[in-house]
C-alpha cells in the first residue's frame, strides 16, 4: 500500500472515498488458473470481480503469467469502471519486483509494483502475503486507489 493512502488511513483516520476499495466494495475476488495444454503451451488466465457503485463488473484477461494475466484482467475492462476508467485508462505497470522476507515453503511474500500514467508520474505499491497471486493482487488494486487518490476521482455512491 502506498504509504501516502496508509498514512491518511492509519494516522488521519480518512479513508479517502475515491479508492477503488471505496468505489469496488468486493476487489477481493479473484480466481488466477495456469495451465500446460497438448501442444505444450502454458496457458494463464484470471478473473476478477469488482463492484462499482453497487454493479459488479466480471473482468477477464490471459496473460505470459498468472500476474499479467491478472492485471490484464482489471486492465482490459477498464471501461467497464464507469466513472472511474477515464482516470485509471492511461495506467501502467512499469516493474514488478518479488521478494521473499523469510524462508521456506510458506515464505511472506513481497511485491513491489511501479506504475507511471500519460503525464509521466511514477509511483510504487506493495502488496504482502504469504501467497504471491495475493501480494501481487493486493498490489495491483492498491496501484489503482493510489492513481484515483492522486488524480481526485470523484466519490463513489455508496
Amino acid at each position: 500500500m502506498s504509504l501516502k493512502i496508509l498514512r491518511r488511513k492509519v494516522v488521519l483516520n480518512d479513508h479517502h472515498p475515491t479508492s477503488l476499495s471505496h468505489c469496488c466494495r468486493r476487489t477481493s475476488e479473484y480466481d488466477v488458473s495456469v495451465k500446460k495444454d497438448t501442444s505444450g503451451e502454458i496457458v494463464s488466465s484470471a478473473k476478477a470481480q469488482l463492484e462499482v457503485d453497487g454493479e459488479k463488473i466480471l473482468c477477464e484477461g490471459v496473460g505470459n503469467g498468472p500476474v499479467n494475466a491478472l492485471d490484464n484482467a482489471i486492465r482490459n475492462n477498464v471501461e467497464r469502471l464507469a466513472k472511474y476508467s477515464t482516470y485509471l485508462k492511461d495506467l501502467k505497470l512499469v516493474d514488478y519486483k518479488v521478494r521473499i522476507l523469510n524462508t521456506g515453503t510458506e515464505a511472506v511474500t513481497r511485491v513491489s509494483i511501479e506504475s507511471t500514467d500519460s503525464k509521466g508520474k511514477n509511483w510504487f505499491t506493495i502488496g504482502v502475503s504469504t501467497n504471491i497471486i495475493d501480494a501481487s493482487f493486493k498490489a495491483l488494486v492498491d496501484s489503482l486507489d493510489y492513481k484515483l487518490f492522486k488524480d481526485n476521482a470523484p466519490a463513489s455512491v455508496q
